[in-house]
This record gives structure tokens, C-alpha cells and sequence, in this order.
């Protein structure tokens, strides 16, 4: 069974803010082998994406979200991802929330912004068999939006 994820990384724009990823071209992923073994939920993990963002301390705290703009996940796949942690020293630079689960409806990935230098953060892409019994073969193309806004 052929299973390839192709996903697209992209920017909004909002109240005069930087924000960029890493990687502007579509990036590959093929879930096959994962799908064919089968028995257990299976995860394939990346972290080969960076988001850099800086935030104007003229608009108060910010938050960054991510959300699918185009294409749907297919059934039986979860996919979430993760900002890493940063400094815990330096919080006004925005706090993780954690793995946070990709849909059409924006979840907040990096939050308590505050600071107008530029941060960049690794992200963690975890794409995830949670049904194996209604996973079909599909090549699926999805384009993941990321925005920031002030609280």
C-alpha cells in the first residue's frame, strides 16, 4: 500500500510581524513501510523544520498558531506538531504549548511572545497510524498555515 504525506509550509501576515519557516518548498514524506507494519501505531518524525519569528513590543504579547489551510489528512493518520522549548530564562521570547494537533481550526504553537529580536525554534512534525483498519493508499498533498497575532 502506497501512503506519501507532500507537505507545504506557509505564511499569514499580521500586524507587522516577522515570521518565516525553514523550508518554503513541498517536503515528501512516504508512510508506506510505516502503514505495512502495521500491528502497532506507527510514527514517522522530522525535524528538519525551523521557524524564525520576531514580534513588534508596540502590540503586547503574541502568539504564534499553525492550522491546515489546503487538503485534508487522510483517515486513520493523526499529525501534530511540536516548537521546542527555548530558554526558560528568556519566556518574553514565547513558550511552547506543546504537541498540538493539526486541523483546519488554528492551535496555538509558540505563546507569551514579547520581543523584537529574532527567535528561531526547531519544530517536531510527528505524523501518526492511529487506525491502521481504515487507511487507504493516497498520495496527499496538505499546506500548513502558520500565523501570529497579538493577545
Amino acid at each position: 500500500m502506497i501512503v506519501v504525506f507532500k507537505l507545504l509550509y506557509l505564511t499569514g501576515w499580521s500586524q507587522s510581524l516577522t515570521l518565516s519557516p525553514s523550508m518554503r518548498s513541498p517536503n515528501s514524506f512516504n508512510a508506506s513501510l510505516v502503514v505495512q507494519g502495521g500491528a502497532v501505531p506507527a510514527v514517522i518524525m522530522d525535524q528538519s523544520q525551523f521557524i524564525t519569528y520576531n514580534y513588534p513590543s508596540n502590540l503586547g504579547h503574541g502568539s504564534i498558531y499553525i492550522s491546515l489551510s489546503s487538503g485534508n489528512i487522510p483517515p486513520g493518520f493523526e499529525i501534530q506538531i511540536m516548537a521546542e522549548a527555548g530558554n526558560w530564562n528568556r519566556v518574553w521570547e514565547g513558550v511552547s504549548t506543546g504537541y498540538v494537533i493539526i486541523s483546519n481550526v488554528p492551535k496555538k504553537l509558540i505563546d507569551n511572545i514579547f520581543t523584537t529580536k529574532s527567535i528561531t525554534r526547531r519544530l517536531t512534525l510527528r505524523i501518526s497510524v492511529i487506525d491502521i483498519s481504515i487507511v487507504h493508499p493516497s498520495i496527499t498533498p496538505l499546506a500548513f498555515i502558520y500565523t501570529m497575532s497579538a493577545l
